[in-house]
């Protein structure tokens, strides 16, 4: 017997920011953790990044009515940096104590043009 696990009903996930030609900070969407388990999973994928002085720095906020954001202790990617075609995955393990969850990008260098994707994910804590 295999044992294959429920990701769709045993997890809470959202996209924050899905950026396509990024070239300056990017305040991604909150995602709604509201069933899901304080600890969450910050992930963020980079496509290719062109430029050799060109750095992402990705910072991850909470919210309890997803407005009003504040920065959560310890969630930031470190800078991912230059000339990068193959595809760059950076995770994170945080506690949230709020509702929301949203990432906030910051694109740097002289001509900087960055895809990326960041989302969030926690065990679904209701299933």
């Amino acid at each position: 017997m295999i044992l294959r696990p429920d990701l769709v009903n045993e997890t809470v996930e959202g996209v924050s920011i899905n950026a396509d030609n990024i070239t300056a900070t990017a305040t991604g969407v909150g995602v709604d953790m509201r069933d899901a388990s304080s600890e969450f999973y910050g992930t963020v994928i980079v496509g290719d990044n062109p430029g050799d002085d060109t750095a992402l720095v990705v910072t991850w906020e909470e919210s309890d009515d997803n407005s009003a954001f504040t920065a959560i202790p310890g969630a930031a990617h470190g800078s991912i940096v230059g000339d990068t075609e193959d595809l760059i995955d950076k995770i994170l393990v945080a506690n949230r104590t709020k509702r929301y969850v949203r990432a906030v990008a910051t694109v740097t260098g002289t001509s900087p043009v960055i895809d990326f994707v960041a989302f969030a994910t926690a065990w679904n804590m209701s299933y």
